[in-house]
């Protein structure tokens, strides 16, 4: 993608998280609803790594209309502005950490793996929501039980449970199939006090968004270009 304009568009994003709402004016606020208009779609998009697709369709539906993008097999989506050299890439990645189907148990439970290395414990107890092909199917990360995790501290912990609501495989069986599916935290965009905002996925999310936003501030460029 082309810079120009780039430098407003990371600015919004800054003032979205790190300006101080006293001194805001109002080319700040509008700016800054912008880059919000932006981020929370993004931020509330699912594409575990892999499956990436509904991101890669929300940032397509928030680039101006004139963009035309190319979908390459590998699932990248790619906007090429201008001509000549040099080339300049910016990259955002659409992915983000989840887990995978891996199994389902007796007690009706959802066995789940990963391929990264994260710490996850930190998503026991919270509420996660399984893509199938059936839609999705609400759950929570289920915590490790005592008995099954006692021994040294710096063990490798049992894989992450999902309970889905069922206590039975036949039941769970009977919810979706195939269950070869990616499972995450459910997430949503908030704006905090003042010009302050949280939400899962945020890191390249907000490339994403800087990208987008840089591309709307760009002049059109003639049908002689992409």
């Amino acid at each position: 993608m082309g810079d120009e304009g780039g430098q407003g568009a990371l600015g919004a994003l800054a003032l979205l998280t790190a300006a101080s709402p006293d001194r805001l004016t109002a080319q700040d606020s509008s700016r800054i609803a912008e880059a919000t208009a932006v981020l929370a779609p993004l931020i509330e998009s699912y594409g575990v790594s892999g499956m990436e697709s509904p991101v890669r369709e929300t940032v397509k539906r928030l680039l101006p209309a004139w963009a035309k993008t190319e979908t390459d097999t590998a699932g990248n989506l790619w906007l090429r502005v201008g001509q000549g050299e040099p080339l300049v890439v910016f990259v955002a990645h659409l992915d983000e950490i989840g887990f995978t189907v891996d199994s389902i148990l007796d007690d009706g439970s959802l066995a789940s793996a990963h391929p990264w290395r994260i710490f996850s414990s930190l998503f026991e107890a919270q509420p996660a929501l399984v893509h199938t092909t059936r839609g999705d199917v609400p759950g929570i990360f289920l915590p490790r039980e005592a008995a099954r995790d006692s021994g040294p501290a710096r063990r490798t912990p049992p894989p992450l449970r999902v309970s889905v609501g069922t206590t039975t495989r036949a039941a769970t069986q009977g919810l979706a199939s195939p269950w070869a599916a990616p499972s995450q935290c459910r997430k949503r965009f908030v704006r905090l006090a003042g010009t302050r905002a949280t939400g899962r996925a945020m890191d390249d999310r907000v490339g994403s968004a800087a990208q987008i936003l840089a591309v709307r501030h760009l002049t059109r460029p003639s049908s002689s270009t992409r």
